[in-house]
């Protein structure tokens, strides 16, 4: 956030401000304030931030003096008074205004400071939420009257709603957000979309058509800049990178942030604002310019934002700001540092260039084969969780598909796409990020392929682990529900093979393992290496999916045939004579 006093540090760089007009970005922008996003996961198994909020967003060229107006929630399935927050203050033309709500016992993130704090609990799947200009607890299922500025019912079970139907359905980790137009998408309201700095004005007066989910929350208040943003003169011009632009959860790291002149415009004072919940110093101490643009430039710090000013930034004279020892959050979330730049003395403004840094925490691969009873993954990594895994590839099963496995110290796990984004190759080290998926009991990640880190290459692989045909059939530990040797390289020895059955037999029992009919079946004896999965059959398919695991060689070479005689024990003499001796010694098997 933008602390109290930013302002007369612009007074004492000479910035001086402007008043501009916006105009609506599509023919159904509202022309009063609308509630422009909602999250109830705050707190919750999976989520980032702690608080639930709800954030409001002034479409109009006027500010608005919220002062006895309230923020109402009622349950999805409610008929009874509704719960309130009491507004105070006044949201700036085209600014947004936050309503903090209640706190969970999870997230790892603060909230912005929210212009108005409350104690509200929304449902974080389906509810209703109204912005009223009065403070009167409003009642029924689905109420109306001239006192309730805008309404938005959320998720497939709400009873109240603008419209032909309710927005569509958040999460502990998602939220829902009002479009900017009628094409708006999730991802052109994400970061780095079309439309990320264009407000949140459209209303249909449909909640069916005007929002969308939002895959990570971004809370804004009345200290954020306001959308659109506005280029005059050349304020808000250049350009800006980070770097590093990807970093591990729970790090701490120097970021340099570069900005360069857009060719035409040189630039004299910058503002970056360090995103909510990266901890720092929050001093000038912690922060170092270089580059020609900035030889005699000044650093001045007040909380959270930086100010530069006395710059000639030009597109060959740059200016790097490196703001030193950073605390990253310990969750995975993308976040931007808002860049703005002036001229002339003027106030500056947002730039267009997304400067944002994605947080990545590696998990444990064992951890995610964590299920509940019916064999389904549970949470925190349940289906639909993102999640990063760093590991070796350890099977490549397609020549067209991403269908790898990633190995790491604790267990393997499947990476599967339906198309193939990079040339895997076995013995690669990488990092992925995607969310849970299962396929008939499989536990598979569908990657981000914008997220995928190739680290090394020709790294040996682990080494398989060696169980048996019992251990197969048993991968389900029916008493704490997990599955970690599901997606392992594994190795089951002294096995025969039934080709009718697509089966391997040991001294334990019979297990299923996948060979291509295009392969020649092994006949006697052999030691089997393999992925071991999960395919249950049938259609449709359902849980439970506790049962029905199989090896899967990789190729055929993981196929060991015995060269020759085995032996189970060292060969001893017996009746030995001076001109003879019996050696004596006993195979795995009576053929070999």
């Amino acid at each position: 956030m933008k602390p109290a006093f930013v302002y007369t540090l612009l007074f004492l760089f000479g910035f001086l401000f402007i008043e501009a007009a916006f105009q609506p970005v599509d023919a159904q922008a509202a022309n009063h304030v609308v509630i422009s996003e909602v999250y109830g996961g705050g707190g919750n198994s999976g989520s980032t931030y702690k608080n639930d909020f709800v954030e409001l967003y002034n479409p109009t060229s006027s500010s608005v003096d919220l002062s006895g107006w309230s923020v109402q929630y009622g349950s999805a399935a409610g008929t009874s008074s509704w719960q309130v927050t009491n507004l105070t203050g006044s949201i700036a033309a085209h600014g947004f205004f936050l309503v903090g709500e209640a706190a969970g016992t999870g997230g790892s993130v603060s909230l912005p400071t929210p212009d108005v704090p409350g104690t509200l609990a929304l449902s974080s799947l389906a509810g209703k939420v109204a912005l009223v200009s009065s403070a009167t607890a409003l009642s029924g299922a689905n109420p109306t009257g001239a006192s309730i500025v805008d309404k938005v019912g959320y998720g497939t079970t709400a009873n109240g709603y603008e419209g032909t139907g309710p927005a569509p359905a958040p999460s502990n980790s998602t939220s829902i957000e009002r479009k900017a137009n009628s094409s708006s998408t999730s991802t052109t309201m994400g970061i780095g979309g079309a439309d990320e700095l264009a407000g949140n004005g459209y209303d249909s007066d449909d909640n069916a058509s005007d929002f969308v989910t939002r895959s990570a929350p971004q809370p804004q208040n009345s200290a954020s800049p306001v959308e659109p943003s506005l280029t005059v003169g050349g304020n808000g011009t250049g350009t800006a990178i980070i770097a590093p632009s990807m970093v591990n959860a729970a790090s701490t790291t120097s970021f340099t942030i570069s900005i360069a002149g857009d060719g035409t415009n040189t630039l004299d004072s910058v503002i970056v604002i360090v995103p909510s919940g990266w901890a720092w110093s929050e001093s000038a101490a912690g922060i170092s310019l270089s580059g020609g643009g900035v030889v005699g430039g000044t650093v001045a710090v007040a909380g959270d934002t930086i100010f530069v000013g006395k710059g000639v930034i030009t597109q060959t004279d740059s200016c790097k700001i490196t703001i030193s020892s950073v605390a990253v959050p310990g969750t995975s979330i993308t976040s931007a540092f808002i860049v703005e730049t002036g001229l002339n003395g003027d106030t500056p403004v947002k730039i267009a260039s997304l400067v944002a840094v994605t947080v990545i925490k590696i998990v444990h691969i064992a951890d995610l084969h964590i299920n509940d009873s019916q064999g389904v993954p549970a949470a925190p990594y349940q289906i639909g969780a993102t999640v990063t895994v760093s590991g070796i590839i350890t099977g490549d099963f397609s020549a067209t598909q991403t269908n790898i496995f990633v190995q790491d110290a604790t267990g393997g796990v499947c990476v599967y796409r339906p198309y193939r984004s990079y040339n895997y190759q076995v013995g690669d080290s990488v990092t992925v990020t995607g969310t849970i998926t299962q396929f008939r009991g499989l536990l598979e990640i569908s990657p981000d392929s914008t997220k995928y880190i190739l680290t090394s290459s020709g790294n040996q692989l682990p080494e398989p682990f060696v169980v048996t045909a019992h251990d197969v059939n048993e991968t389900f530990d029916t008493d704490i529900y997990t599955e970690p040797n599901e997606g392992r390289l594994v190795r089951v020895n002294n096995v025969t093979y039934s080709a009718a059955n697509g089966t391997i037999t040991d001294a334990t029992g019979t297990a299923a393992a996948f060979l291509p009919n295009t392969w020649t079946p092994p006949t006697g004896t052999f030691d089997l290496i393999g992925i071991l999965k999960q395919y249950k059959p049938g259609t449709p398919v359902s849980a439970p999916f506790t049962a029905n695991y199989e090896v899967d060689p990789r190729t055929s070479a993981d196929i060991l045939l015995y060269p020759g005689p085995v032996l189970k024990a060292i060969p001893y003499e017996s009746n030995i004579q001076p001109t003879s001796v019996v050696i004596n010694s006993k195979t795995i098997a009576p053929s070999i």
